[in-house]
Parts: structure tokens; C-alpha cells; sequence
């Protein structure tokens, strides 16, 4: 069985995209949320316990997981400086 760039055999990928294909759009957003959500939760399970109980520290850990390996590093060093001090990613320290 021939397989494509992704490792899934050509039929598997007809299948996928079939099914995905009948669901809607609402459905595969709702998936895709979830998916990011589950991303999260698991970047939070992985942080030390004093970075993931201060809301400031985690949110800068989950998005240094997940864009820096993405970005040049001055534009991430700059996000992450901005963040760190905007009130509104700061939030409430409950959440």
C-alpha cells in the first residue's frame, strides 16, 4: 500500500477527508478548538508546579511552547515582553 508525505496509507487519507468533509463547518471549528484546548492543557500539565499556578508565568510558558520554535527570536522576546505587562493577558490571577 502506497503512502503519502504523512504517512497514511492514500486510502486512510480518502477517508479522512470524506469524513470530514460530511460534517460542518461549526463541527470541524468546534474540533479544532478542542484539539488547541487539549495542546494547552497538556503544555500547563508539563510546567513546573510555581510556573503553572501563576497565571502571568503560564500563559508566557504555553506561548513560548508554542510559537517560539516557529518565530524569529526578537519578534517573540518582543511579544513576550508586551504581554508580560498588558492588563488583559495578565487577567485575573484565579484563572
Amino acid at each position: 500500500m502506497p503512502l503519502n508525505k504523512t504517512d497514511r496509507a492514500v486510502e486512510t487519507e480518502a477517508w479522512f477527508k470524506r469524513l470530514m468533509g460530511e460534517r460542518s463547518g461549526a463541527d470541524r471549528l468546534r474540533m479544532a478548538c478542542d484539539m488547541f484546548d487539549l495542546g494547552i492543557a497538556l503544555i500547563v500539565g508539563s510546567l513546573p508546579p510555581e510556573i503553572a499556578k501563576d497565571r502571568r508565568k503560564r500563559r508566557l510558558a504555553v506561548l513560548q511552547r508554542m510559537y517560539w520554535p516557529e518565530r524569529e527570536e526578537p519578534f517573540l522576546k518582543t511579544a513576550v515582553e508586551r504581554l508580560g505587562t498588558h492588563p488583559e493577558f495578565l487577567g485575573d490571577e484565579r484563572g
